[in-house]
């Protein structure tokens, strides 16, 4: 049903969501000392995908750590984040386009070209001087979905901003579509080397032996909405079960790229 729809779609993102949101619980918005915040945040919506602004209801309010959001959905199964300060549609989700019949009927190319077109009219993409494009075809057991992330790059450096675009693979229809830009209030040249970063998280977990470890450097914001430089460390530990190592233990941690202090660690699942 749609229930388990949305579950999956929240799935299908979830890498792309921990590296860009720490989402808290939804709050109730006082709508009454905000008539015209949400007016304005409706007229996003129906500019974004030209629909009845009828159709459209407001739906709730999300804080994260780089942003604010209203939400809303519409009668046609889809959700919209729009963001409080620019008014801008940084999110939206067609839950109705994740049914397919797990047979590939568009082409890499043909849903590519779709991505690119729904791109180009909702994305200033010039705004990113360097970026990688990643598309592949994954499959997720009861859907398969085309995905199309373009990710920024400063030097060695990975952006905070970023797109990602899925498409059904039997129609080529827009599933869903996240686009962020921020301008940066950081620096991007680090004071702490990778290997004095992995000695940092090393010594936190200091009961492991046995690991793999790696890193990047990349621009994220905290809980207080501060931009970060940090050395964003995979470490995956192996745990002895039934006299055999398995690396399934795994951790994400943030260590910032200028004084060393640990700012989040989260357990991948």
């Amino acid at each position: 049903g749609v229930l388990k729809m949305k579950k999956l779609q929240i799935y299908v993102l979830a890498t792309v969501w921990l590296s860009l949101l720490l989402i808290s619980p939804a709050i109730a918005l006082p709508i009454e000392n905000n008539e015209d915040v949400i007016i304005r945040a409706t007229t996003s919506v129906y500019e974004f995908n030209n629909i009845s602004e009828k159709s459209i209801k407001f739906s709730g309010y999300e804080k994260t750590p780089h942003a604010d959001y209203l939400i809303f959905y519409t009668n046609e199964n889809e959700e919209y984040w729009v963001n409080t300060d620019s008014y801008e549609v940084e999110r939206y989700s067609a839950y109705s386009n994740y049914y397919n019949s797990m047979e590939t009927v568009i082409s890499r190319e043909e849903a590519y070209s779709n991505a690119e077109n729904f791109l180009s009219s909702h994305y200033n993409i010039s705004n990113i001087n360097q970026y990688t494009l990643n598309g592949n075809l994954k499959n997720y057991g009861d859907v398969s979905i085309y995905e199309f992330i373009w990710r920024e790059y400063i030097d060695d450096v990975e952006g905070f901003n970023c797109v990602n675009i899925e498409i059904n693979p039997d129609n080529g229809k827009i599933a869903s579509y996240i686009g962020l830009y921020r301008p940066y209030s950081v620096t991007f040249d680090n004071e702490i080397s990778y290997e004095e970063a992995k000695s940092i998280v090393l010594s936190e977990f200091d009961d492991i032996t046995d690991y793999q470890i790696s890193g990047k450097l990349k621009i994220v914001y905290d809980d207080y909405k501060n931009q970060r430089l940090v050395w964003r460390i995979q470490l995956k530990s192996s745990k002895n079960i039934f006299g055999s190592f398995y690396y399934d233990d795994s951790q994400i941690i943030d260590i910032d790229a200028i004084s060393g202090e640990i700012i989040r660690i989260d357990k991948m699942l």
